[in-house]
């Protein structure tokens, strides 16, 4: 019997000329619901924001909903890199590398897929290495490296230093006195190919940085989908190519995607969120659209399997789970769509043996910590928790 799997529905959105004239009405819409945004907070007229927010920081976070439910409607994913062609030039912070294509010999069983390969890929060195020719990172004793996973839900962003998610390693890098070299994968979106490509790609450049490095020196980090791209990159080297011996030092996770538990048809009778209408993150809009493209003809099994959703109710919460993981650092915003999930994350992982330092930043929304309209003293906190007060200095 064939294992269901799940197929992208195309809206009349999403071909021309019809996504061109949506487009340019959600934008006209856009500039004519501030008025109404303000006033709804002003007079506190259904409001579902924390009282703590600035009317800005509401501004903001209600025009983030508004466009991430215009670009899944689309099918747009706007600050997608081709990975297929690297950028000639050097920038202020990185320089750019093709990072090789992991062997043969390391893809197996979740990442043998017939939907995706192994290819080359673009990656940013970061940090002292920004500087070095092509070649090995000149890495010395006791220095670490990061490996940064962006976030983007599968779908948007990139590696490169003018995305918005450049902010967490370059924060890290400057605050964690023993990381001097950092790296960030441009992997490739779910509008690019499907799973397992993401996590090919993230284990490309985790094995590129091997042969130049020990994996005692590597702290792989990323924020909501790379949060969830770490895990499973951890996952697949203890489980998929049975290597614990080439597990990282650590884990740094901004706002983790820990569970993507959602209903696809008549497979569970789930609660909605707790922060369903609190988050930047619309998940009523944005989970199923990222859940369809990232499975495509996938099973819809994977949706619900360690390897995407660690922290679901569907997988049973047992020691073996996170055995042998390497020590995390997690944060999480008071006002998260995913809180639930990443809570439940930590204590799993808690429960696996794993040492694990957890930060909750009261009223905080998704990835707090990487965007400057929001509480910039609350970010900059967190970090310098993160390398004075959560034994950072281990690392």
């Amino acid at each position: 019997m064939s294992t269901p799997s799940v197929s992208l529905t195309i809206s009349p959105w999403q071909r021309q000329p019809w996504k061109a004239l949506y487009l340019t009405y959600k934008v006209a819409t856009l500039a004519a619901l501030h008025p109404y945004w303000v006033l709804k907070r002003l007079f506190h007229l259904r409001d579902a924001f924390p009282r703590s927010w600035t009317l800005l920081e509401v501004i903001h976070v209600q025009q983030f909903r508004h466009i991430e439910a215009t670009l899944s409607a689309c099918d747009f994913a706007p600050g997608v890199l081709d990975y297929r062609s690297l950028p000639a030039k050097s920038g202020k912070e990185t320089r750019p590398v093709w990072i090789e294509a992991a062997g043969a010999e390391y893809l197996t069983g979740i990442l043998s897929s017939k939907l995706a390969g192994a290819v080359d890929i673009p990656g940013y060195v970061w940090g002292a290495g920004k500087d070095d020719k092509d070649g090995p990172m000149n890495v010395g004793e006791g220095e670490n490296v990061l490996l940064y996973l962006h976030g983007g839900g599968f779908m948007f962003g990139c590696a490169a230093e003018g995305d918005v998610t450049a902010a967490n390693p370059r924060a890290l890098l400057a605050l964690v006195p023993s990381l001097k070299h950092g790296l960030t994968v441009d992997y490739r979106k779910v509008t690019q190919a499907p799973f397992p490509a993401a996590v090919i790609d993230c284990l490309s450049a985790y094995l590129y940085l091997l042969r130049r490095v020990k994996p005692s020196q590597v702290i792989v980090s990323g924020d909501s989908a790379g949060g969830s791209l770490a895990l499973t990159l951890t996952r697949y080297i203890r489980d998929g190519i049975k290597r614990p011996d080439l597990l990282p030092k650590a884990l740094v996770l901004f706002s983790p995607l820990a569970s993507m538990e959602t209903d696809l048809g008549p497979k569970h009778d789930l609660l909605p969120p707790k922060n369903l209408q609190r988050d930047l993150l619309d998940f009523n809009v944005i989970h199923p659209y990222m859940a369809t493209r990232l499975l495509m003809t996938n099973p819809v099994s994977l949706i619900d399997s360690p390897w995407l959703s660690p922290a679901s109710s569907v997988v049973p919460a047992e020691p073996a789970l996170f055995a042998n993981f390497p020590p995390a650092f997690i944060t999480a915003g008071g006002a998260e769509v995913l809180l639930e999930g990443i809570v439940e994350l930590e204590r799993r992982m808690t429960l696996s043996g794993v040492k694990v330092a957890f930060h909750l930043e009261e009223d905080a929304p998704h990835d707090f910590q990487m965007f400057s309209w929001y509480k910039k003293e609350a970010g900059e906190a967190l970090l310098v928790k993160t390398v004075n007060e959560r034994n950072t200095n281990e690392w």
